[in-house]
């Protein structure tokens, strides 16, 4: 919501160089670096109508909505040609209105505590690319991490977070109450995973199902043949 609300004010105001930034800025750190790349395991690898899936799948469609009207009187023909595929419009993208994104969440809370979880997964990632950089591993989901954080965050990852390990995309995540090595918001630990890599998801397990999959993979497998 507050991008829309950025963009628009700055169409008024015919700040177009500040849409295009705000826009880029928006799809590039938050969507692709962040939301994509965690997402796209719950995308690729859950049931077709898993709910979580699903939830993705509707977070997406309101980003496209959003971000197609907004690019719309920059980006004519690509978002016209964006509209033809999502029919958010019968005749045409430049004859609707920007989208309104209504919450009914306190989205001041949520952006706090967000940030606050932010900062842990930076942590993380550091952590990890020193592990890469030491050459112990190669690509983060050869990890298993062990996490330290004060209860304040730890209640936060409870509300927000409920599959830890893929909101960080490693194979194995877990708190511990252990002190691990300091970093700026908190305590971590890098080793590597054990097992082998599963052929489906690329996730570390050490399950014995056939053709190398994880339990999580085997059993969709299994029900997706019936």
């Amino acid at each position: 919501r507050q991008a829309e609300e950025k963009a628009e004010k700055a169409y008024l105001e015919y700040r177009f160089a500040d849409v295009v930034t705000s826009l880029t800025n928006l799809m590039t750190n938050d969507l692709s670096a962040y939301y994509l790349d965690y997402a796209k395991d719950i995308l690729y690898i859950e049931r077709k109508n898993d709910s979580e899936r699903r939830a993705v799948q509707t977070v997406l469609h309101t980003y496209a909505d959003v971000l197609v009207r907004l690019w719309a009187p920059i980006l004519a023909h690509t978002a016209e040609e964006i509209n033809d595929i999502l029919q958010l419009d019968e005749e045409s993208i430049h004859l609707t209105d920007f989208a309104k994104v209504e919450l009914e969440v306190d989205e001041e809370q949520i952006l706090a505590d967000m940030k606050q979880l932010l900062a842990v997964r930076k942590d993380v990632l550091k952590a990890l690319e020193e592990k890469r950089a030491a050459g112990e591993i190669k690509k983060s989901l050869e990890a298993a991490v062990k996490l330290h954080v004060d209860p304040e965050t730890r209640a936060l990852f409870d509300k927000y977070v409920p599959k830890l390990a893929q909101w960080l995309i490693v194979s194995d995540a877990e708190f511990v109450d252990d002190e691990l090595p300091q970093y700026e918001a908190s305590q971590v630990l890098v080793d590597k995973a054990a097992g082998h890599a599963c052929p489906r998801c690329w996730n570390f397990t050490t399950a014995e199902n056939e053709d190398g999959l994880c339990d999580r993979c085997a059993a969709i497998v299994a029900e997706e043949a019936e």
